[in-house]
């Protein structure tokens, strides 16, 4: 008996690996993801303590985001050319770094030095995680990348409560320190397995052996980044992604201020925010394998509905059930966009360039987190509530709508230029 065969593509006789590299993928976004989706929690204690505005401290949070936009187009060159392995490790150590630094400031410039530039760039490996698993899978690709993105939904879940019980017992300082070292250590330890994929996947076009509905572009037709770039489908996918992480970080990050300034204790808004993540563990994983079965286009034109119902809902209640139910739908329309982003890129213009391009076009997703959270603080320090903030947000959602509706999967170099 042969015990040595090489790991296999999906698709192909033998041990894929790529499951492996769906675990460790979707380990490190838990890791990474356990901090920056509990901002929410550190943003009172920091605010009273060092006695700063909303305005202040969300723009800590947005900078971090437009740092990682420029950071996930270099950390999606490495992976196509080197993978993931260093990344992840580059990562690791930026993480660690920043949150031991995060822990001793006392001054906005620091805050924006250690939050803003440093763990903006460490927790850059969304895209990565992303285009590596996209690289490994052809027929399950959608429901692979939507077990890997569910680790970002058991952050959600298990970060804000857990945050939550560290800065009760320990204070929001060290805190960081702990939680912070614990996520750098995780990350490392998780790039030690990662692996380049198969050659058959990197060498061929994408189309000689998908199976589904989420075909890629015809044989040879794969496309360089320069290529890609002048598309109008690039820019309606731009657009697209900063639309939804306008509305997905700018509510996730207010939605516990939020929910404790209507006289809801603190610990039961941590749950709340849990609860979205809770929904993503199970709604990534089914809206990856429904974008499988129905198209990645259609599940994602659910989720923006879901995003703008759960958004116009936020303008209407103030009880404690009514809240979960806004998690609910909320968390399903996270689940219905997320998975779908890297499996279009790949259907849009192959996998050859697939980590720079995902990349460089996801790279709005960073711009509408840095947005969407600032000025969402903004308005409540102008006018003393979050209702325009929100009116703002449905508006965002249903333009996403709109894109997503618009946007053509069959890319033609000679005929579709922007």
């Amino acid at each position: 008996m042969n015990t040595g065969a090489p790991a296999q593509p999906d698709g192909k006789a033998g041990f894929n690996y790529g499951y492996v590299i769906v675990i460790c993928a979707f380990v490190s976004l838990v890791a990474v993801y356990l901090l920056p989706f509990s901002y929410g929690v550190y943003f009172k204690p920091m605010a009273a303590e060092l006695g700063w505005n909303r305005t202040v401290v969300s723009g800590a949070f947005s900078l971090s985001r437009i740092v990682g936009s420029v950071m996930s187009i270099v950390f999606g060159l490495i992976v196509d050319k080197r993978g993931a392995k260093l990344v992840l490790i580059c990562c690791g150590l930026i993480c660690g770094i920043g949150y031991i630094l995060l822990s001793g400031i006392d001054a906005v410039w620091q805050l924006y030095v250690a939050y803003g530039i440093l763990i903006g760039a460490g927790v850059s490996i969304f895209a990565p995680m992303v285009s590596i698993t996209s690289k490994w899978f052809v027929r399950r690709r959608s429901m692979m990348v939507g077990i890997v993105i569910s680790g970002v939904g058991v952050a959600t879940l298990i970060g804000p409560p857990l945050n939550t019980l560290l800065i009760l017992e320990h204070g929001w300082r060290l805190s960081y320190i702990i939680a912070g070292a614990a996520v750098a250590l995780l990350i490392i330890i998780m790039a030690q397995f990662m692996r380049r994929e198969p050659v058959e996947l990197r060498e061929t076009s994408d189309s000689t052996v998908a199976d589904t509905v989420n075909t890629a572009p015809v044989p040879g037709s794969s496309f360089s980044l320069r290529e890609a770039i002048v598309t109008r489908q690039f820019w309606i996918f731009f657009l697209m992604s900063f639309c939804y992480a306008f509305c997905n970080m700018g509510l996730t990050i207010h939605i516990v201020p939020h929910i404790t300034d209507v006289g809801i204790s603190a610990t039961t808004a941590a749950y709340v925010l849990g609860t979205i993540g809770g929904v993503n563990v199970v709604g990534l994983t089914l809206m990856g394998f429904l974008g499988d079965r129905i198209g990645n286009k259609t599940t994602v034109i659910l989720g923006f509905i879901l995003m703008s119902l759960s958004t116009l809902l936020l303008l209407f209640i103030k009880e404690v059930w009514l809240f979960y139910l806004f998690a609910v739908i909320f968390g399903l329309a996270t689940a219905g966009i997320a998975p779908q982003r890297g499996p279009l890129v790949a259907a849009m213009f192959g996998i050859k360039s697939h980590g720079l391009i995902f990349g460089a076009s996801d790279s709005s997703f960073m711009f509408g987190a840095a947005l969407g959270p600032l000025l969402a603080g903004y308005i409540f320090d102008l006018t003393g509530g979050y209702a325009a903030a929100f009116v703002v947000t449905a508006v965002v959602a249903l333009l996403g709508l709109g894109l997503i509706i618009s946007l053509n999967l069959k890319v033609n170099r000679s005929d579709e230029k922007y």
